[in-house]
This record gives C-alpha cells, structure tokens and sequence, in this order.
C-alpha cells in the first residue's frame, strides 16, 4: 500500500490542532479543530466555560464523505479542544468523544447528523486523553488525565452509556500518549512519548485478563 494525495478539498477555513476519528455506520471521518474565531462570550459566560473573555476559539467540526468535507453541528457555544480522546463505539452506534484540554471534562457524542453534549454518571479525569475501539473486545478504551508527579493517566473503558474505570496497574505515563488497536495481534498498543526526556514507551493490552492490564514491551 502507499500514500497517495486526495485533490484539495478543505473546510471552509484552516483549522489548527486537529481531534480526528471516524464514524463507523456510514464511513464518514470527522475532524473537529481551532476554526480561528473568537467567542464573542460575555464575563459571566466566559468564567462558566472556565474561559477569560474573548479567550475561547469556536469548535470547526467537518465531516469527509469520501469526496468533500461537509460542515458539522453541534453544541451552541461549542469551544475548540485539542487532544481529546475519540474513537466509534458500535454498542451505541454513535462516535465518542471525551476530554481534551479546553472543554477538557465534556463527553460528546456524533450520531451521523450532529453532535450532542451527553451526561454520563461517571467522568474520567480532566485532561488530554486519548482513545481507540478495542477491536477485540468491541468497546472503546481511553487513557485520560494529566500526567504529573500527584497523579497518573486512568484507563476508561465505555459500555455505550457510561464511562467505567479499569481496575488496572497504570503505566507511568509522562507526555503525548496514544492508543491504536493492532489487528495483527489483536491487542491495543499504547505508545507514549516523553518529550521532556526524548523517550519512547510502548505498552500492550493484556487481552486475557479481565481488565486488560497494560504489559510494557521492552
């Protein structure tokens, strides 16, 4: 297989700071980004988005259908959030997404059409999260929060209404992570990059346990 260059065919505006993720049931691919434009929001406003006034960038949500990109909607007053975890969840049929650092304890979902705001009774930790379809056990897995010396990214796997900590040892995860699910193993791998020490990590999903804990692959 090789790369080759689709004709140019972008969003009405360049969007920076990308969240990408697909939508299973009818193969579209959504890109969520900084649009450039500015939140006309009052003081009130801005303290409730946890936000200084005028300091928010509206979200650009496109959709590609396989030949053009297509304007998204969503939540009114929709803020941009870089580095969120989102990933096609089957059981609901719906694309999830969570996290992020702006709107950074949101949860959304993309039935098809648009994006809706959602209330799970369980929220992950705030922060930039990553997430991915765990093809083995046909759920969505998100690694989510802020990694630091108090606290460690927490595993999150959603049963199509709720999000639902794993009971497993977390790797000590100090950067930009990353999950992708490879099929030839049929694993999850989490990659971790630690730009502080110029260090690369690699984790696997132990299948066959429970939980999935997390074996460091050295």
């Amino acid at each position: 297989h090789s790369w080759s260059q689709i004709p140019k065919s972008q969003p009405p505006v360049d969007l920076d700071r990308g969240n990408v993720g697909v939508f299973g049931a009818k193969g579209q691919v959504l890109l969520n980004g900084d649009d450039g434009t500015l939140l006309q929001a009052s003081q009130q406003q801005g303290q409730q988005q946890g936000q200084g006034q005028g300091s928010a960038h509206v979200n650009g949500s496109y959709v590609w259908n396989g030949t053009a990109w297509a304007k998204a909607t969503g939540p009114v007053g929709w803020l941009y959030n870089s580095q969120a975890g989102i990933a096609y969840d089957p059981k609901s049929g719906r694309t999830i997404q969570f996290g992020g650092v702006v709107k950074d304890k949101d949860t959304l979902a993309w039935n098809g059409t648009r994006w809706s705001a959602i209330k799970p009774t369980n929220t992950p930790p705030a922060g930039a999260a990553s997430a991915c379809l765990d093809g083995y056990r046909n759920e969505i897995i998100m690694v989510a929060g802020a990694a630091n010396i108090a606290t460690l990214p927490t595993t999150w796997t959603w049963d199509g209404s709720n999000w639902q900590r794993q009971v497993v040892a977390e790797p000590p995860l100090k950067g930009d992570k990353r999950l992708v699910y490879d099929p030839s193993i049929r694993a999850v791998v989490l990659v971790n990059v630690d730009v502080v020490k110029s260090e690369v990590t690699m984790w696997v999903r132990d299948e066959t346990a429970i939980d999935g804990d997390w074996i460091q692959i050295k």
